[in-house]
């Protein structure tokens, strides 16, 4: 009976830190996607992913780059996900003078510190501009 009480008043506890706080935390993400992202490329000076990124709820939309030495790879390649995880898929549209790459995809996730880690490594960092010109 006890027990049962003290689930009670913790579950009250939380309602209440819902209501006037935003949350325990308890139903959903505590970090957001929203923003734009950069990562350094995978071993290649100058090479650069960016991430531009709205999420709502635990649904993430968005659009990925690559850039080599200068030249945009890809542009506005169609991200999706659902909290903490997220695929990017590279489309004829979002590739103009690399039709090999159509296709390509790649995954990430978004770690408790806050930042978005690619199986291989490679961690994306917030940034105030677009990463996405």
């Amino acid at each position: 009976m006890k027990r049962a009480a003290g689930r009670r008043i913790g579950a009250l506890a939380c309602g209440l830190a819902m209501l006037l706080f935003g949350g325990c935390n308890l139903l959903g993400p505590h970090e957001s996607f929203d923003g734009n992202w950069v990562a350094p490329g995978p071993g290649i000076t100058g090479s650069s992913f960016g991430l531009s990124l709205s999420q709502s709820g635990d649904t993430i939309r968005g659009a990925a780059c690559f850039v080599e030495s200068g030249v945009k790879v890809y542009s506005g390649a169609p991200v999706t996900g659902d909290y903490p995880h997220i695929r990017v898929v590279v489309t004829a549209a979002s590739t103009p003078c690399c039709p090999w790459i159509v296709g390509q995809e790649y995954t990430a996730t978004m770690e408790k510190r806050g930042e978005i880690v690619m199986p291989n490594g490679i961690r994306f960092h917030r940034v105030t501009t677009p990463a996405c010109p």
